[in-house]
């Protein structure tokens, strides 16, 4: 949610000053050709606005701009049409990449190290959405929002997959229970 507090602006936890509103302003004049999503892309790219795994942090870019216009900062390009996907977007093949491993059959400590690796690629989202789909009792649903996915590693090979999902990122009565004002979740 944008915030106002003097001359800046807070959205999803991060602080635009009016010197960035500024800049974002004068971006969106210029470059009135572009699209919504590679304007997106540019101010993310200016403001290096990143996501953990390293990915533009289009989304809430996205929903910063949106809330600037309505505001009477700027006028954004037309919205394109929208093309509707089937499900999950493309189809998931299962390859031998995601085929059984040997069961492992010892304790954590004779194990040894075990890592958790974030995944920041296209080839590691593929791989990590096959095993997904091949070893989760649900399958692979494709995911909405901002999402983190993590390979859990050790030296024997993969052990697990993990995700966090920006969905959970405001829930009310958790907030409440923790004793967060709304300006003290958006700084967190």
């Amino acid at each position: 949610m944008l915030k106002r507090e003097g001359r800046s602006v807070f959205q999803c936890g991060r602080e635009v000053t009016g010197k960035e509103i500024s800049e974002i302003k004068e971006t969106v004049g210029l470059f009135t050709n572009l699209s919504r999503t590679e304007l997106t892309a540019t101010i993310c790219e200016h403001l290096e606005w990143f996501t953990a795994s390293g990915g533009y942090k289009l989304d809430a870019c996205m929903k910063l701009l949106e809330k600037l216009e309505a505001e009477d900062f700027f006028r954004l390009p037309a919205k394109q049409e929208e093309y509707q996907r089937n499900g999950s977007g493309k189809d998931i093949l299962l390859t031998s990449r995601t085929d059984p491993s040997p069961d492992i059959g010892c304790t954590l400590k004779e194990l040894g190290p075990v890592r958790v690796k974030v995944v920041n690629d296209k080839k590691g989202s593929g791989l990590w959405n096959e095993y997904v789909l091949r070893y989760h009792y649900l399958g692979y649903k494709r995911p909405f929002g901002y999402v983190l996915r993590y390979f859990v590693v050790s030296d024997r090979g993969l052990l697990g997959c993990i995700l966090f999902s920006g969905a959970s990122k405001a829930l009310t009565v958790r907030d409440r229970w923790i004793g967060w004002t709304e300006r003290q979740r958006l700084r967190n």
